[in-house]
């Protein structure tokens, strides 16, 4: 006997099914809420509840009422959600593989992995992506992105009785909090067993897609379509030009007791509009990653301040809209009887009241002072609440003028990041789930090597050819918290002139890099190509060429960059007789550096440790930074000093 909890077989039960399945896994955030935190972040303010049409209704105000009141909208919510957003996602964080031993293979893998990650965050636009993303999280508490797999995309390889054949893609697409109901049994995505994503499309749309004609589905308008309705003069005609929408929902569920290989389903309606199929993915977790704001309270979905903030906003546009209509009424007046005055020779800086003549002439009471001034500190205060609740109340940057130490700019740049790390761990986590998914999605789907394209520190395209079965060992995916804070870049500058005065950095080409400002890239560069002809000679000598060693080669960035790679794990696999041709490349290069040492410079001639930089003048700032303070190279690791002896080079070479 079949268990009620299995997947019955028949469409008209299964939809039954569906849809309490659907029902029992609503979020627990009411649309009520929803909605109404849109409706104020898009700035619809002044909006109350039809409860006959269960809408939100903006209120009306008849264009021919003189009296009309003074409803005025400062939008509080949207600046501060926006200015959070933009600290929050100021640097795109992109997980990296960690591998889970000391084993060479390991090692590879996690290598493999972390450039395969950079390439496919880079192809999808990762970091515009997340930037949308938060504008769903922040003000719902949380949202997803769906990681998927589109056989249909990607470029063509072939082609048989239905078309092209493509390679397919991984995609990334994020997905409203109010899209998606989840098993009410789990507390964290992980542990969800099913789940159900609700879209709405026309019937047009439906019909061009699954070549169906949905019979029995309602009408239906999406939260979004309520809120943006509200932008519409007359909800009537928004609602009509929603009408042909129907919801079309599509469950996804993991093998399970009640359905062993699992399902994918998708039915509007009564109507089933793809069959059930088998769980696509080996991976075994649904392709849904949440991202939370704040963590949820005995409940799996995340929290939003943006909900404490809806209070605070109404009290700031009331006590605005107060403060308008005390202007219009203490603008001058002149009162008059009927007919003595002609309204359209007076200037509309001045109202015109009239009365009827008989009787006692009017009074105008004008009201206090005090009103606006109380009326200005309430809204102050507003302010300074909603910032407080937002987590912005403090500044990160010195008063005009000011000059801070290092430790200072850093100390108020941590004390500004920790308002925002409770929402960065929580981001971190889901970016790394999210890449632990795309990787085994590669690992599944790629079968067949394909072209990565990842760029240095140097900024040197470097392009690679992976597949699947380079990341058959086990992977560890990880974001450091660190690396998704905000950086100040005057507190990094600080730090790197303090470690370069210290002589802790002594690299000119580490200290323009790790200083990432605009306007430097001509001196990046062309510190790097000595730095990318020796990494060039490196490849060839890893495979047993022979490379020449030129007498115009910068020989320490030489021997540098090639006692970093003599340090590698792959120099170490390496048989001895290739080895032993590296070791003697590298010896030439040092003869050459002995040379130099016993030469006397002629005095007065800069050098910098990159070819064909020309001579600086003395005392500028790029000297200073590039110049050892002898005047000249500054040593280079695994470079012998000069033997006793030798005549050294003159101060100020």
């Amino acid at each position: 006997m079949a268990s009620k909890f299995a997947v019955p077989s028949g469409d008209d039960k299964l939809v039954s099914w569906l849809e309490a399945k659907r029902d029992s896994g609503r979020a627990r955030m009411p649309d009520l809420s929803m909605k109404l935190n849109l409706a104020y972040l898009l700035g619809h303010q002044w909006i109350t509840w039809d409860r006959n049409r269960q809408r939100f209704e903006r209120i009306h105000v008849s264009p021919n009422d003189p009296n009309a009141p003074i409803r005025i909208t400062v939008n509080k919510i949207a600046p501060t959600v926006e200015h959070f957003i933009a600290r929050l996602t100021k640097v795109a964080p992109i997980p990296e593989c960690r591998p889970v031993s000391d084993e060479d293979d390991d090692i590879d893998a996690a290598k493999v992995g972390s450039r395969i990650l950079d390439h496919e965050m880079t192809r999808l636009d990762w970091h515009a992506m997340l930037i949308g993303l938060y504008f769903w999280v922040t003000p719902l508490g949380w949202s997803f992105i769906h990681v998927g797999w589109a056989p249909n995309e990607g470029e063509a390889v072939g082609r048989d009785d239905d078309g092209d054949v493509h390679q397919g893609e991984i995609t990334l697409e994020a997905v409203p909090a109010f899209q998606l109901a989840v098993d009410p049994n789990a507390m964290c995505m992980e542990e969800a067993k099913w789940c159900v994503r609700t879209v709405s499309m026309t019937q047009e749309a439906v019909w061009e897609r699954w070549g169906v004609e949905v019979e029995g589905a309602h009408p239906t308008r999406s939260i979004v379509d309520d809120v943006y309705a509200l932008a519409d003069g007359t909800n009537d005609r928004a609602s009509k030009r929603k009408v042909d929408q129907v919801d079309v929902h599509q469950f996804w569920m993991l093998p399970c007791r009640a359905k062993p290989e699992g399902m994918v389903v998708t039915w509007s309606g009564q109507e089933i509009l793809e069959k059930p199929k088998a769980f696509p993915y080996k991976h075994e977790h649904l392709p849904f990653v949440e991202f939370d704001l704040l963590p949820g309270l005995g409940t799996r979905e995340g929290r939003t301040w943006v909900t404490d903030l809806l209070p605070l906003q109404a009290d700031y546009n009331d006590a605005r809209s107060r403060e308008a209509h005390l202007r219009r009424v203490l603008t001058p007046k002149i009162i008059a009887p009927v007919g003595s005055m002609d309204p359209q020779r007076i200037s509309s800086r001045v109202e015109l009241w009239s009365y009827n003549p008989t009787g006692n002439e009017p009074r105008f009471e004008v009201p206090p002072n005090g009103w606006m001034q109380q009326y200005e500190q309430g809204m102050e205060r507003t302010s300074s609440e909603i910032a407080e609740r937002a987590g912005q109340n403090d500044r990160s940057t010195a008063p005009s003028g000011a000059s801070l130490s290092a430790a200072s700019v850093q100390a108020i740049q941590e004390q500004d990041d920790t308002k925002l790390a409770i929402s960065v761990k929580l981001m971190a986590r889901a970016v790394s789930e999210l890449g632990w998914q795309m990787l085994e999605l590669v690992r599944q789907f790629w079968t067949e090597e394909r072209l990565v394209r990842t760029w240095s520190q140097e900024g040197e395209l470097q392009v690679a050819h992976f597949s699947g079965a380079d990341l058959e060992h086990q992977l560890d995916v990880h974001l450091s918290t660190e690396s998704a804070l905000p950086k100040s870049k005057a507190a990094r500058r600080e730090l790197l002139d303090l470690m370069w005065d210290k002589r802790i950095i002594t690299d000119p080409r580490l200290y323009v890099r790790t200083l990432d400002v605009p306007g430097v890239d001509f001196i990046s560069e062309q510190l790097s190509v000595d730095t990318k002809q020796a990494q060039r000679e490196n490849q060839e000598l890893a495979v047993g060429n022979h490379v020449e060693v030129n007498s115009f080669d910068n020989h320490m960035v030489h021997i540098k960059e090639h006692n970093d790679f003599r340090k590698s794990a792959d120099y170490e696999k390496m048989p001895k007789t290739l080895r032993a041709v590296i070791d003697g490349h590298v010896d030439v290069h040092n003869e050459f550096v002995m040379g130099q040492l016993r030469q006397p410079t002629p005095t007065g001639t800069p050098h910098m440790p990159g070819a064909g930089m020309g001579p600086l003048a003395p005392g500028t700032p790029t000297q200073d930074k590039f110049m050892s303070p002898e005047g000249g190279l500054p040593p280079a690791p695994g470079v012998p000093s000069a033997p006793p002896g030798a005549e050294p080079a003159p101060p100020g070479a």
